[in-house]
């Protein structure tokens, strides 16, 4: 199993990103990439083992929290939790495949979205809080205690990966909102 092999590699760490999602069957795509949160300093940041490509991703210290282990093949691994899989992509949306799974992923039921915003603001990244706050808005969600956590900063651009063009500013986040909402809806 990937993941095993992965797991072999370092010693503090936990998958996440895109790779958690598909574990959880969060998202429809089958990524390539195993990305691997980790605290550690790592000399060659990817490797390519079988058809898969292991991908460190360097995080703060402060930001290593929210896994659990399973036994896979009689091998424990460390892998985020559903809710902190998808705050780790919104932190970094490049690791996430794109917005699109993010919505997807926030929209499962199994979410424990007390837990996703708890998750949130240990971040201590008002930018995420304030992605998270719309897009649980969006989806007709409790974003209640995330928005006195947003900051006096200037507007941020919802997605960073997608082009930058404003198609409105949501003033309530903060936000410049470059994806249309049919667009994040469209699953």
């Amino acid at each position: 199993h990937p993941f095993v092999l992965a797991s072999s590699l370092i010693k503090d760490y936990y998958i996440s990103y895109r790779t958690a999602l598909a574990h959880y069957g969060l998202t429809e795509q089958i990524p390539v990439y195993i990305y691997i949160a980790t605290t550690q300093r790592k000399g060659k940041l990817e490797y390519k083992i079988q058809n898969y490509i292991i991908k460190f991703v360097r995080i703060k210290k402060d930001k290593f929290f929210g896994f659990d282990m399973e036994t896979i093949n009689n091998k424990k691994i460390f892998i985020a939790e559903k809710e902190k899989a998808i705050i780790d992509c919104l932190d970094k949306e490049r690791y996430s495949g794109s917005i699109i799974e993010i919505v997807r992923a926030l929209n499962n039921k199994g979410i424990n979205i007390n837990k996703i915003k708890r998750y949130a603001l240990k971040m201590n990244n008002s930018s995420l809080v304030r992605r998270l706050g719309y897009l649980l808005e969006l989806l007709k969600k409790d974003s209640s205690g995330l928005q006195e956590n947003i900051g006096d900063y200037r507007n941020i651009y919802l997605s960073l990966i997608l082009p930058k063009k404003a198609l409105n500013i949501n003033k309530k986040w903060k936000l410049i909102v470059n994806v249309s909402k049919e667009y994040l809806l469209k699953w």
